[in-house]
């Protein structure tokens, strides 16, 4: 029975150790998220059905370098949005050696726990937080990577408004800043440098890029840039404009932090102090949850109990969801 109840709250505390992490991974991938679908829908509307289909002309030279049973594998169904996200993390690998790699991981996990503890719900649950850790590796890179790319974008739109006053065109002015700045904005306007150089329309090059950094912002950028080439206008003035708005919502964001601080602390109390409760209860008297668990009842209530403080930290992480 000890073994019993070391297990149901060792469980116990890695689901409620993950769904804490909820309080803050799932505002921003909801965020991220909802931007992706926006201008998914907005380049759907420019260009049709092709935007989802369509890689970068670097992507599909890598393509290229696999062999026919690597493209088949990285043909299967999903792989095409796996494909996008890890393409969005800065990464350059196919989808299926993720997938693979996280099976591996999996089944070495699982096996790992059944040899070292013999029990079934131990393993099943090393298993699955094998197979879970690379995608939350991916979808923490992408995270971090969109968050420093926007918080570049006013700096590299200095630069080019700088080059544009000076009199370069706006191709060299695109250059100047991939050279000036660092990763990753440096390496996704390369690519875009390249892609025009390449032959590729300038709309068309941005509309790739919206794909690979699905950003509010740089779709705010790259419009003005789409619609000035269109119709005509100062564009170093523009990009002027867009860059100190981009600074003034960074700004607010932040500002908008440190207000909704004490309620994020408020939730980690509420969220951690049944925790705390239940282990130092069991610290200090291990047999006193033992008559409940040797009940069908008590071991049911106690998975209410689980149910029940996971939809509370749910609730809580939208409450303390701030969008800007």
């Amino acid at each position: 029975m000890p073994d019993s109840l070391l297990l149901l709250f060792t469980l116990f505390v890695f689901g409620a150790v993950l769904l804490l992490l909820q309080l803050f991974l799932i505002p921003v991938l909801g965020s991220a998220a909802a931007d992706s679908r926006r201008i998914r829908r907005r380049l759907r509307q420019l260009s049709g059905d092709r935007g989802e289909a369509s890689v970068s002309l670097v992507r599909e030279k890598y393509l290229k370098e696999l062999s026919p049973f690597e493209r088949w594998m990285d043909s299967l169904a999903g792989m095409d949005a796996l494909d996008i996200m890890i393409e969005q993390s800065g990464r350059l690998f196919p989808a299926y050696r993720l997938v693979l790699g996280s099976l591996v991981l999996a089944a070495v996990f699982g096996l790992a726990g059944w040899v070292a503890l013999h029990d079934a719900r131990a393993a099943a649950a090393l298993s699955v937080l094998a197979l879970l850790a690379p995608y939350a590796k991916v979808a923490r890179d992408r995270r971090k990577r969109l968050k420093k790319f926007e918080e570049q974008l006013p700096e590299a739109l200095d630069i080019i408004t700088r080059a544009l006053k000076a009199g370069n065109p706006f191709l060299v002015a695109l250059s100047y800043a991939a050279r000036e700045m660092d990763s990753p904005l440096s390496d996704e306007f390369s690519i875009v440098f390249d892609e025009i150089n390449y032959g590729r329309d300038l709309a068309d090059a941005f509309r790739y890029l919206l794909l690979r950094v699905p950003s509010v912002s740089l779709m705010a950028m790259s419009t003005a840039i789409l619609i000035q080439r269109e119709t005509g206008g100062n564009l170093s003035e523009i990009l002027d404009k867009i860059a100190r708005l981009l600074r003034e919502r960074f700004v607010f964001e932040r500002e908008i932090g440190v207000l909704a601080a004490e309620g994020r602390m408020s939730a980690w109390v509420l969220c951690l102090m049944p925790l705390f409760v239940a282990g130092l209860i069991q610290w200090m008297n291990p047999r006193y949850y033992q008559e409940m668990l040797a009940t069908p009842a008590g071991r049911n209530l106690l998975g209410v109990a689980v149910v029940l403080l996971l939809v509370g930290m749910l609730w809580i992480s939208r409450l303390v969801k701030i969008e800007v």
